[in-house]
């Protein structure tokens, strides 16, 4: 009969480990995406607002006969 190298507690660990490392790596992945979009989303929503706002103050400029 051959001795086990590694008691069950120690393989559970070990697959735990590889399956934690596996979802921070995936998490990380994701974060530095989400990261190199954001500037790209804020910049877009910025961008429509003040383009919104700029619409919607020439209206009432224009109906209020300001301009």
């Amino acid at each position: 009969m051959s001795h086990a190298i590694y008691t069950q507690e120690q393989l559970d660990i070990a697959v735990l480990k590889n399956t934690n490392e596996g979802i921070l790596a995936a998490l990380q992945r994701l974060e530095h995406k989400i990261d190199s979009n954001f500037h790209w989303t804020l910049a877009l929503i910025f961008g429509l607002y003040t383009i919104g706002l700029g619409s919607a103050i020439t209206a009432v400029g224009k109906a209020y006969g300001w301009f």
